[in-house]
């Protein structure tokens, strides 16, 4: 819970940063990024405590998912309505700290508990690669923006950054509504096919479980897996990455816990020697029988 708690606090630094970011340096298209972080942060938050399901729920979270679509419109609006502004260069230092913060935290947690061989090896959409795809386009909008005095197209930049990265954030929301009213109507998440892709792949030792929590229209997966020896740093960061990834196409938050295998207890078997100790003091399994026969001899 601890770890959970870290990952969440990670989040929140990273949505500060880019509210920073994006109101230092001109930038709409960090701001939206901001939002869409602030919107995980949001359904981290949901789950995270969630004991019993109740339809009021659904409710709930259906509103929430209008209210960020609305958000993500809100801002594409304000953009648009807004005067063009030169994106600053200073942008790429806060993308460069953004990422950096980001994969230290993830390969940190997800290489030090696999060293222990269990734990919390990722939480969220902290390994996800959805935060490398928005730095991207930020990347893009500004190189772009430079580029504008030779290109007078090339000034909308950060307005049509703007749009694709608040594109996520609606759909994020519309994908929320519509898992609200599955929540409502007693409709069950379909992993067919999610242990079959777990156990082909090489990193897998064992596939242990797939358990989900949902608060209403938000769901997370826990996936517990017992993983091969001596994996790489980059090898089982690619993994995790991959794996929620491929979660994330179903449910708003992954988790993926390290599973210590538990190797059998071997049956203690009497040896000979043993027995035949005990045949001495009366303890062995032919003494015992004699005894017994004895005492059902005298009773008749």
């Amino acid at each position: 819970m601890k770890e959970v708690r870290t990952f969440i606090i990670i989040e929140v630094i990273l949505a500060i940063l880019k509210a920073v970011a994006g109101l230092l340096c001109n930038s709409y298209t960090m701001l939206a990024s901001c939002l869409f972080e602030i919107v995980l942060i949001i359904t981290s938050l949901f789950v995270l405590k969630n004991k019993d399901n109740k339809k009021y729920k659904g409710i709930i979270t259906s509103f929430i998912g209008i209210l960020i679509v609305i958000l993500g419109f809100g801002i594409i609006f304000v953009s648009i309505l807004d005067k063009v502004q030169k994106v600053s260069w200073l942008i790429l230092l806060f993308v460069f700290v953004c990422m950096l913060v980001r994969y230290i935290a993830g390969c940190f947690y997800s290489n030090t508990n696999y060293r222990k061989r269990k734990g919390l090896l990722g939480f969220g959409n902290i390994n996800s690669n959805m935060d490398f795809y928005m730095a991207g386009i930020v990347v893009v909008v500004l190189v772009l923006t430079k580029l504008s005095k030779f290109v007078e197209l090339f000034k909308y930049a950060d307005k049509i950054g703007t749009i694709l990265v608040s594109l996520f954030v609606i759909y994020k929301g519309f994908r929320i509504i519509k898992n609200s009213f599955s929540y409502m109507g007693d409709k069950e998440i379909n992993f067919d096919g999610y242990e079959k892709e777990l156990t082909s792949r090489t990193e897998v030792k064992k596939f242990v479980s797939i358990n989900t929590t949902e608060f209403g229209g938000i769901r997370k997966a826990k996936c517990n897996l017992v993983l091969n020896n001596n994996l790489t740093m980059i090898d089982l960061n690619t993994f995790i990455v991959s794996l929620q990834d491929y979660f994330l196409k179903k449910v708003d938050v992954v988790e993926v816990n390290l599973i210590d295998e538990v190797k059998p207890k071997k049956p203690k078997v009497r040896s000979l020697k043993q027995d035949a100790r005990n045949s001495g003091s009366g303890n062995s399994k032919t003494n015992t029988k004699k005894k017994n026969t004895k005492k059902k001899n005298k009773k008749r």
